[in-house]
């Protein structure tokens, strides 16, 4: 059969055309060349998104010869010499010349002619006006109509491998982190820690702070609470002058002593943000939290490295003893009413989504360790799932928010594919389209 379309339809991106041929996604039966040769797609070639054809190593029968080489995709003929290809001799292995629309036969350098197939005649229009709604639509996500009739293995399978790209769209950050601390994985995680202590608001600040503690020192006062507290608390710029209580003067005083024996650089107490946070958010009372934890556990990245069961994880997040002061403060010298400091179920997830496994993940793609990788992606599920706006509005779509890797894979597809309107790079775009 042979397509007859409106000439009032748009003519497609040339990124559509890669993804017809790629799926053959076209009438296979009646493929002939614009000089009524028969085609046969026994390869498609494989997709190439480097410089050179656009899929190589096809494998085509076209009439009564077998070719084996390239095959390069343009919607309008001409734009063979546009780009300069009859030039360039890493064309001059392509075999078949799709377009759009034919306008001019395709030389190679030796000026021999390349089989030409017009593909407007061989697409059925239904989807080509799937993609151009796709890509036209106001919706909060392209396909927000069309999501709910996807297979939901098939959306599952695609947040998996979302929760996979989000693992890996970290690994930049930490690697950067590696290389600044000479190779050092305690102090990256460390790094990664503070920012999760931050959460959004002081995450930056947060970094900072730990980028300027040597981790040396964390391991010199890790029996010494008082000192240790000191030393992250001093260099944050928080403790106020002068002291309210007894427990912030004796903060000071020994601040000042570390200070002047390891010569300690402090932050302003501007970068810190307290307007309109939960007081549990609050940076002083996640330093005491921070601080505690440094207190239980030092070497926190061997200490994931070598457990896989993540409860145990878990436990030992929720053992830590914060200093009492913090039952009734959630700032220096303003007290409160009695309440939990130990890190709540919640912020343990958020310690475990936003530094633990990513960290871990990081680990694995550098020292190409399959096992820390897929152990890092195995607590994500086995983690609560986040809730969000995002989140929820993909619930009202039909997509399924189990666990923290499902949650992690949501929020990759949107920010990545749906914000981008990159549905010829997306599984659940492909299922519409094809539908």
């Amino acid at each position: 059969m042979v397509y007859c379309l409106s000439l009032t339809m748009l003519i497609p991106e040339e990124a559509l055309l890669h993804f017809v041929w790629q799926f053959r996604l076209y009438n296979q039966k009646d493929l002939k060349t614009i000089n009524g040769e028969h085609v046969t797609v026994i390869d498609p070639g494989q997709y190439n998104q480097n410089a050179g054809p656009d899929f190589e190593f096809a494998k085509l029968q076209i009439g009564n010869t077998l070719w084996s080489g390239h095959v390069e995709i343009h919607v309008s003929a001409k734009d063979w010499y546009h780009h300069k290809h009859h030039l360039d001799p890493k064309y001059n292995s392509t075999i078949l010349h799709i377009v759009w629309e034919y306008n001019y036969d395709a030389l190679r350098l030796d000026d021999t002619k390349i089989s030409t197939v017009e593909l407007k005649n061989y697409i059925n229009p239904t989807m080509l006006l799937k993609y151009q709604d796709l890509m036209n639509n106001l919706y909060w996500i392209p396909c927000e109509q069309q999501v709910k009739f996807v297979n939901s293995l098939k959306q599952n399978s695609w947040l998996e491998r979302m929760a996979v790209e989000r693992m890996e769209s970290k690994f930049e950050y930490l690697s950067q982190l590696l290389e600044n601390s000479k190779n050092h994985w305690e102090k990256v995680l460390l790094v990664s820690l503070g920012r999760a202590f931050g959460m959004k608001v002081n995450a930056i600040a947060f970094e900072h702070l730990v980028q300027k503690i040597e981790f040396s020192l964390l391991l010199k006062y890790q029996t010494e609470p008082l000192k240790l507290e000191a030393l992250l608390f001093g260099t944050s710029g928080l403790i106020p002058a002068p002291a309210g209580d007894e427990y912030t003067r004796r903060l000071s005083d020994e601040f000042a002593y570390l200070q002047k024996l390891h010569h300690i650089d402090t932050l302003s107490e501007t970068e810190w943000k307290f307007h309109r946070m939960r007081p549990y958010n609050f940076p002083t009372f996640r330093i005491a939290q921070l601080a505690a934890l440094y207190q239980q556990e030092v070497y926190w990245f061997e200490k994931i490295l070598k457990t896989e069961n993540l409860q145990t994880i878990r436990n030992t997040l929720k053992a830590i003893q914060v200093n009492r002061y913090w039952e009734e403060h959630f700032r220096f010298s303003t007290s409160t009413s009695a309440h939990t400091n130990s890190l709540s179920d919640t912020f343990i997830n958020h310690i475990i989504i936003n530094c633990l496994a990513p960290v871990l993940f990081a680990f694995g793609k550098f020292m190409d360790n399959e096992h820390q990788k897929s152990k890092a992606i195995e607590w994500l599920y086995e983690t609560q799932r986040e809730e969000n706006n995002i989140t929820r509005k993909f619930e009202t779509l039909g997509l399924q928010n189990s666990s923290a890797g499902t949650s992690q894979g949501l929020l990759h597809l949107k920010k990545n594919y749906c914000e981008q309107k990159k549905c010829l790079s997306c599984a659940i775009g492909l299922a519409v389209l094809k539908s």
